[in-house]
């Protein structure tokens, strides 16, 4: 089976989800395109296009901030992309194209609906809402792209019933795949609860949804009860304002001694970070422009696996993934006195239900986001989409 994947542009280390997403399906071949392309590691086990006019960047300090040129050189020249993506799948058909997000979808649909080909479209999550709330002509694109594609992937359920329901997608299109961990390549260590102060950390692109505002919020109150809490946040510094609101509050209200702040680190780094922690916080939430997670991050599966207790929200499909009280602790969307309390729980745990609740995030992986387990799903998701198609 060759299956040709569409990307707007080829890939950020935080998406290294998409990268393990095709890693784990061996008995496929994957082939990526992408007008823009970053020079890193993601090129193993996948053949790559080149197009005309293509950009290969080395990876930026920001990875997000790709220079206006580049990011607009396609539109500076028309169609020139679409053209020959075209004209090459005319010449080349696979057996499937996957295109990721839901605007990579909207861009392609025209001439991919002509081309007879099963179409699939992923969707993760600004895609979702936000999108269409920052530029409305995408409610009528998503309607036309419902009536195009042959199936959706959705990370969760709560994503599969927004799409249904505000945009006319067809549910019995629309599959839930969540992201999966390879289990095999992290090793569980058993943890064990410090006696005395609590390390919690956070791996996320700096930006409202994420909730850094809100969790700092909430350990300020915790740290009235416990002053030895400390707060780790790790990620890239993407909404410059953001971080600004940030690092006031921290200067206002005298946290620097129980906040840090570091820069993005390397993926093959995290898991090392991680055994540093005693449990991972995540408040996520919507913003005011509508913007949202796809479904659980995969940051929180990670952290899962690598036995980290979990304090998040009821957000999307979070509480699918980390069980309330099992697993770790789901509070309200915004909520800081109740993410505060849950906070001071996570301290007050006694070590055995802390280890209790260690373990329980690893057996979740492992029995239902296991990359492996997922892979075959997946297979059989294409499998069934290429038998509807025909």
């Amino acid at each position: 089976m060759q299956v040709l994947h569409i990307f707007d542009r080829y890939l950020n280390t935080t998406m290294n989800w998409a990268h393990n997403f095709m890693l784990s399906l061996p008995e496929v071949q994957h082939i990526v395109t992408a007008p823009i392309r970053f020079e890193n590691a993601f090129d193993r086990g996948v053949q790559l296009l080149t197009a005309p006019h293509q950009h290969v960047l080395p990876m930026p300090r920001d990875e997000w901030s790709v220079p206006v040129y580049y990011r607009g050189f396609d539109k500076l020249l028309p169609g020139v992309y679409e053209s020959w993506l075209r004209r090459y799948v005319m010449k080349h058909p696979p057996d499937i194209i996957h295109a990721h997000f839901g605007g990579v979808g909207v861009r392609h649909m025209k001439w991919i609906k002509h081309t007879g080909i099963p179409f699939i479209t992923s969707f993760y999550g600004f895609d979702m809402e936000k999108l269409p709330y920052k530029k409305p002509e995408y409610r009528a694109y998503y309607r036309t792209l419902a009536d195009t594609v042959t199936a959706v992937l959705v990370l969760g359920s709560s994503s599969k019933r927004t799409l249904a329901e505000q945009y006319g997608f067809q549910r019995e299109r629309i599959w839930v795949h969540p992201l999966g961990i390879d289990v095999k390549s992290l090793p569980f260590h058993t943890r064990k609860k410090p006696s005395t102060g609590l390390r919690l950390l956070q791996i996320a692109t700096l930006t409202p949804k994420k909730g850094q505002l809100d969790a700092l919020k909430a350990l300020r109150r915790a740290l009235s009860v416990y002053p030895d809490i400390r707060l780790t946040f790790v990620g890239e510094r993407w909404d410059k304002s953001y971080v600004r609101t940030i690092e006031e509050y921290i200067d206002k209200h005298g946290l620097h001694h129980a906040v840090n702040m570091l820069p993005f680190v390397a993926h093959d780094e995290i898991y090392q970070l991680m055994e540093q922690y005693d449990a991972f916080i995540h408040p996520s939430h919507y913003t005011e422009d509508r913007d949202s997670e796809g479904g659980a991050t995969f940051a929180i599966l990670e952290a899962m696996a690598s036995g980290l207790p979990v304090l998040s929200t009821a957000h999307r499909s979070i509480p699918e993934r980390v069980i309330d009280g099992e697993m770790g602790f789901i509070v309200p969307e915004r909520d800081i006195e109740a993410l505060s309390k849950a906070i001071v729980r996570m301290y007050e745990m006694p070590p055995h239900e802390y280890q209790k609740m260690s373990r329980a995030c690893r057996n979740q992986i492992e029995m239902n986001f296991d990359s492996i387990r997922l892979a075959k799903k997946m297979e059989s998701i294409y499998n069934t989409v290429m038998r509807q198609h025909c």
